[in-house]
């Protein structure tokens, strides 16, 4: 399973890292053609503060809990309107409150309020401005009646202490005064003089202390200015930062992607799907090649491209079929299950003992196997065997065009006129191959390809070659191939890259088996048909299941 997801790692590698590259890009124009923003930043003091010598527990508290209050006092609509009435600001209050934010901090009593705008002398205004505000609301403000309270007691002060020096001048006096009387009368008026004057100046001395240790007491519900906005500095764009991230996205999006199409999309890409999904051997995996036209050996890899990869894959796909072929004849059913599983070669049903000397090749439901099958033909013919090409294909028959063969008699020829025996036509550049057509298309092919004939046919074949490969049309959109299927010695399956479904592999496995056709195996090819689909526009073929195959069995049993 590690596997199979690795190889969709690679699969779509490609559009992960275009995404996360467009991602990128993309980020950093955007971040590039952003303004430059500018930040201003005011502090404030909200409660006691450090003017209050002796500060309360309970009071640094309270003044906390007021911070809060005063710092959701600077976004509320009436405050925002006021700063923008003041300043002649041309935004509403709404987009002002979203340009500014608090911060508070409980342990200092320090609020800061923080301002961004393109314009930095903007900034600067808005946040001195939302500060002076909170002034205003304030007991400290100077229009309180708080605030006016403590400027008269602070003007009392002095007067205090005036009048305290005077009393402490009339003192002294009067005790020079009385040590200088002589008359005792005298004497006792200086002294109740002196009595009232010290009286005066012990009630001025408690008024004057109790008027400082009024003083002293810092309010609770007060805030200053610490530091007002002087200037605004602009922000970092945080370009890298920004990037990273635009980057991340992109894969993530990337990999959401690849899921979904991973998730919706049921055909094949992988030979370890095929296998997995069929549940049979693998033969081989035909390798991507160049798209060849022409006639011949122009039109055929393993002779125009025979040190391609792709011809070295049917020159391996040959191997096994012909390994598997000269088992069979030495072991028959003696075949050890590791000898098998060596070859590659799985043989389910009752025609495992006899040797494979017919073999079909065809797909699941779409995509044309003729290249296939002909280019598998023409390397067992390079290894010495005797090989004949079939072109049952005959929805839409091309090995006669492959190879350059005039098509007349053919396989229709051979099958309607039971007397003669089929016209071979005999390929002079690869020697032991020889061709089949198909002769001209029936109106019905069905009723040749299922008729007795056929199978007449294929044992006259199997007795004048070493092995006959039959190319047929799609196994599950025709029934005639399925027929033909039961009626060779073995079937190998293609399934093309992404055109192969997964349903359609396991479809073809079900209906072969219900009909007792030996699958020697698959092969996964990497490469697009050449020609067109099997079905004309507009036209949808039957698809045939494991239920639907029961009348094909019947008609092959009779």
């Amino acid at each position: 399973m590690e596997k199979i997801h690795f190889s969709i790692i690679l699969r779509w590698l490609w559009l992960l890292i275009l995404a996360t590259l467009v991602a990128s890009v993309v980020t950093y124009w955007v971040t590039q053609q952003q303004t430059p923003t500018y930040e201003a930043n005011v502090r404030l003091i909200v409660g006691p503060g450090l003017d209050s010598p002796n500060p309360d527990l309970n009071a640094l508290r309270t003044s906390g809990q007021l911070m809060q209050t005063y710092a959701e006092m600077v976004t509320t609509q009436p405050v925002l309107q006021v700063v923008v009435d003041e300043l002649g600001l041309d935004i509403p209050p709404s987009r002002l409150g979203g340009r500014i934010s608090v911060k508070t901090n409980k342990e200092t009593q320090i609020l800061s309020i923080t301002v961004r705008d393109d314009d930095p002398r903007q900034a600067v205004a808005i946040a001195n401005a939302a500060a002076d505000m909170l002034l205003r609301l304030s007991p400290a403000s100077s229009s309180s009646p708080e605030a006016r309270l403590m400027d008269q007691m602070r003007s009392q002060a002095p007067k205090i202490e005036a009048n305290i020096a005077t009393s402490e001048e009339i003192i002294r006096q009067l005790e020079v005064e009385f040590q200088a009387a002589t008359d005792v009368t005298q004497q006792r008026l200086i002294m109740d003089q002196l009595s009232t004057e010290r009286n005066r100046l012990s009630e001025a001395h408690r008024t004057l202390a109790l008027l400082y240790e009024s003083l002293q007491q810092a309010s609770i519900n007060q805030i200053k200015i610490v530091e007002p906005a002087q200037g605004a500095a602009p922000i970092a764009s945080q370009l890298q930062l920004r990037v990273l991230i635009g980057a991340g996205a992109g894969l993530v999006l990337g990999l959401l992607i690849v899921v979904a199409f991973e998730y919706f999309d049921e055909t094949i890409k992988t030979p370890e799907e095929l296998t997995e999904t069929a549940g049979v051997s693998l033969l081989s995996v035909i390798a991507k090649h160049k798209t060849l036209h022409g006639v011949g050996r122009e039109r055929l890899v393993v002779e125009a491209l025979p040190k391609s990869q792709a011809a070295e894959n049917y020159r391996m796909l040959g191997t096994k079929l012909l390994s598997k072929y000269r088992m069979n004849q030495i072991y028959g059913n003696h075949v050890s299950a590791e000898t098998q599983e060596t070859v590659g070669v799985e043989q389910p049903g009752a025609k495992d003992d006899q040797p494979a000397r017919s073999v079909l090749v065809s797909s699941s439901q779409s995509g044309d196997t003729s290249e296939i099958t002909a280019n598998l033909a023409v390397v067992l013919a390079q290894t010495g065997q005797k090989v004949i090409l079939v072109d049952a294909c005959l929805h839409r028959p091309v090995i006669g065009q492959m190879f350059g063969v005039v098509d007349q008699r053919g396989l229709t020829g051979a099958l309607a006129d039971r007397s003669k025996t089929p016209d071979l036509i005999a390929v002079n550049w690869v020697p032991g191959l020889f061709i089949l057509p198909s002769g001209p298309i029936p109106s019905n092919p069905f009723q040749l390809l299922a008729s007795t004939r056929m199978v007449n046919l294929i044992e006259e074949l199997e007795n004048q070659a070493d092995i006959v490969i039959v190319a047929a049309s799609p196994l599950l959109s025709f029934a005639d191939s399925l027929i033909l299927a039961s009626r060779v010695d073995g079937v190998v399956v293609v399934a093309r890259k992404g055109k192969t479904r997964r349903d359609m592999v396991t479809d073809v496995v079900k209906s072969l088996r219900t009909l007792d056709a030996r699958i020697i195996g698959t092969v996964f090819d990497y490469n697009r048909s050449s020609h067109l689909s099997f079905l004309s526009r507009g036209m949808v073929a039957p698809t045939l299941t494991t239920e639907s195959v029961e009348p094909v069995k019947r008609v092959v049993a009779s």
